[in-house]
This record gives structure tokens, C-alpha cells and sequence, in this order.
């Protein structure tokens, strides 16, 4: 599901019209339309004040993600198994994440 398409679905859970939603962040209607429809996209900054709106994740509501709030359990795991990693283990990490905002900043 993509940004729209989750934005449109979250606002309709609260039970928002798309113009009272855009008045909640001083937008035209027109401009939640133009998010909901993919014709426009939002600065990272009002994707985060969505995100905090709704109370999701900010990789739930750009569809990277299918749950709307972390697991705690997860969370909690991939740090502890972070600090018992070896340098070398880090290093390749390190690597391969650079690796990935790349290739996502360059389909941008």
C-alpha cells in the first residue's frame, strides 16, 4: 500500500473529511487530495507530524511497513544483539545500510 493510499485509510479511521484533516495542519483540501491521490508529496517533516497524528510509525503510513507500531520485542532484540556483535560484523552492517540509502535516495 502506498503513502496515499494509507494516509486516505488512517484519516477515514478517525472519521475526517479530507478538508477538516487539512485545517488540523493548516492545509488545503485540495493538498490532502493531491497526498491521498500520489498527484503531490509532503516534506519529511509533515510525514512525521502524520505519523505522530495518527500514532503509526512513519514507515507504516510511506507503506514500508505493514505494522503501524514497532514491536517492542523487536526493537529490544536488534539492539541487544547489536552490542554483542563482533567490529567486523558492525563494520559490514555499517556497509550494507549506506549501501541501501543509497539505492533509496537514488529511486527517490
Amino acid at each position: 500500500m502506498e503513502f496515499g493510499e494509507r494516509l486516505r485509510e488512517l484519516r477515514k479511521e478517525k472519521k475526517l473529511t479530507s478538508k477538516q484533516f487539512g485545517e488540523k495542519f493548516k492545509l488545503a483540501e485540495s493538498t490532502i487530495s493531491g497526498y491521498e491521490t500520489g498527484a503531490r508529496k509532503p516534506d519529511i517533516e509533515l510525514v512525521k507530524a502524520f505519523a505522530n497524528f495518527f500514532d503509526v510509525t512513519t514507515d507504516y503510513l510511506l507503506g514500508e511497513s505493514s505494522e503501524k507500531k514497532p514491536r517492542k520485542d523487536k526493537i529490544n532484540s536488534a539492539f541487544h544483539d547489536y552490542e554483542n556483535i563482533t567490529d567486523e560484523e558492525k563494520d559490514y552492517l555499517d556497509m550494507q545500510l549506506e549501501i541501501y540509502r543509497k539505492m533509496k535516495e537514488k529511486n527517490k
